[in-house]
Protein backbone atom coordinates (compact mmCIF):
# COMPACT_ATOMS: atom_id res chain seq x y z
CA UNK A 1 0.00 0.00 0.00
CA UNK A 2 2.73 2.27 0.50
CA UNK A 3 3.73 2.26 -3.10
CA UNK A 4 0.18 2.02 -5.14
CA UNK A 5 -3.21 3.53 -5.15
CA UNK A 6 -4.59 -0.16 -3.69
CA UNK A 7 -6.60 0.76 -0.45
CA UNK A 8 -6.96 -1.32 2.35
CA UNK A 9 -10.69 -2.10 1.89
CA UNK A 10 -9.90 -2.73 -2.04
CA UNK A 11 -7.53 -5.48 -0.38
CA UNK A 12 -9.99 -6.85 2.19
CA UNK A 13 -13.06 -7.10 -0.91
CA UNK A 14 -10.50 -9.46 -2.92
CA UNK A 15 -8.60 -11.40 -0.48
CA UNK A 16 -10.44 -10.73 3.26
CA UNK A 17 -9.71 -8.74 6.14
CA UNK A 18 -7.12 -11.06 7.75
CA UNK A 19 -4.91 -9.99 4.56
CA UNK A 20 -5.89 -6.40 4.15
CA UNK A 21 -4.48 -6.09 8.11
CA UNK A 22 -1.60 -7.98 7.80
CA UNK A 23 -0.54 -5.88 5.04
CA UNK A 24 -1.72 -2.79 6.59
CA UNK A 25 0.84 -3.51 9.62
CA UNK A 26 3.46 -4.21 7.07
CA UNK A 27 3.40 -1.18 5.41
CA UNK A 28 6.12 1.29 6.68
CA UNK A 29 4.88 5.13 7.20
CA UNK A 30 7.90 6.19 4.75
CA UNK A 31 7.78 9.82 6.64
CA UNK A 32 8.89 8.25 10.09
CA UNK A 33 11.14 5.39 9.03
CA UNK A 34 13.66 6.34 10.95
CA UNK A 35 12.22 7.36 14.30
CA UNK A 36 13.27 5.52 16.64
CA UNK A 37 9.92 5.63 18.54
CA UNK A 38 8.06 5.12 15.28
CA UNK A 39 9.90 1.80 14.61
CA UNK A 40 9.47 0.28 18.05
CA UNK A 41 5.26 0.15 17.40
CA UNK A 42 5.68 -0.50 13.77
CA UNK A 43 7.56 -4.14 14.89
CA UNK A 44 5.87 -4.44 17.77
CA UNK A 45 2.97 -4.23 15.73
CA UNK A 46 4.10 -7.25 13.81
CA UNK A 47 5.57 -8.99 16.19
CA UNK A 48 1.93 -8.93 17.80
CA UNK A 49 0.24 -10.33 14.48
CA UNK A 50 0.28 -13.23 12.58
CA UNK A 51 3.64 -15.92 12.13
CA UNK A 52 2.88 -15.18 8.22
CA UNK A 53 3.42 -11.75 8.75
CA UNK A 54 6.59 -11.78 10.49
CA UNK A 55 8.03 -14.37 8.08
CA UNK A 56 7.06 -12.16 5.30
CA UNK A 57 8.68 -9.27 6.84
CA UNK A 58 11.72 -11.64 7.90
CA UNK A 59 12.09 -12.77 3.53
CA UNK A 60 11.55 -8.51 2.79
CA UNK A 61 14.53 -7.64 4.79
CA UNK A 62 16.33 -10.97 3.64
CA UNK A 63 15.60 -10.19 0.59
CA UNK A 64 16.85 -5.85 0.89
CA UNK A 65 19.93 -7.12 1.94
CA UNK A 66 21.45 -8.13 -0.82
CA UNK A 67 20.83 -4.44 -2.34
CA UNK A 68 22.30 -2.33 0.76
CA UNK A 69 25.82 -2.21 -0.96
CA UNK A 70 24.45 -0.03 -3.87
CA UNK A 71 23.11 2.57 -1.53
CA UNK A 72 25.68 4.70 -1.75
CA UNK A 73 24.34 6.21 1.92
CA UNK A 74 26.38 5.35 4.88
CA UNK A 75 24.24 6.51 7.44
CA UNK A 76 21.25 4.76 5.53
CA UNK A 77 23.67 1.55 5.46
CA UNK A 78 24.15 1.55 8.96
CA UNK A 79 20.56 2.60 10.20
CA UNK A 80 19.27 -0.04 7.87
CA UNK A 81 21.41 -3.22 9.28
CA UNK A 82 20.88 -2.03 12.78
CA UNK A 83 16.73 -2.24 12.49
CA UNK A 84 17.54 -5.15 10.89
CA UNK A 85 19.88 -6.24 14.34
CA UNK A 86 16.92 -5.09 16.55
CA UNK A 87 13.71 -6.08 15.48
CA UNK A 88 14.36 -8.42 12.49
CA UNK A 89 17.11 -10.40 13.98
CA UNK A 90 14.52 -11.76 17.05
CA UNK A 91 12.01 -12.42 14.68
CA UNK A 92 13.97 -14.79 12.76
CA UNK A 93 15.08 -16.44 15.41
CA UNK A 94 11.58 -16.67 16.98
CA UNK A 95 9.56 -17.70 13.39
CA UNK A 96 12.16 -19.24 10.88
CA UNK A 97 15.52 -20.25 13.34
CA UNK A 98 16.90 -22.49 10.99
CA UNK A 99 18.14 -19.01 8.91
CA UNK A 100 19.31 -17.24 12.28
CA UNK A 101 22.90 -17.83 11.17
CA UNK A 102 23.11 -17.38 7.85
CA UNK A 103 20.91 -14.15 8.36
CA UNK A 104 23.16 -12.63 10.82
CA UNK A 105 26.52 -13.41 8.81
CA UNK A 106 24.60 -11.60 5.48
CA UNK A 107 24.46 -8.52 8.13
CA UNK A 108 27.98 -8.80 9.46
CA UNK A 109 29.05 -9.44 5.60
CA UNK A 110 26.87 -6.41 4.74
CA UNK A 111 28.54 -4.46 7.31
CA UNK A 112 32.18 -5.14 5.76
CA UNK A 113 31.44 -4.25 2.84
CA UNK A 114 29.46 -0.97 2.97
CA UNK A 115 28.89 0.58 -0.36
CA UNK A 116 29.82 -1.78 -3.51
CA UNK A 117 28.40 -0.19 -5.99
CA UNK A 118 29.36 1.88 -8.66
CA UNK A 119 31.43 4.77 -7.87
Amino acid sequence: MEVSQVSKDDIAEKFGQGVADQISVLTVDRSLQWDQTYKTAYYAGICGGPRAARVVKIFDKLDNIFLLGLNRNEDVRVKYLAEIETFVLPMVARDVPELSAYFEQLVTEARQLGFFGTR
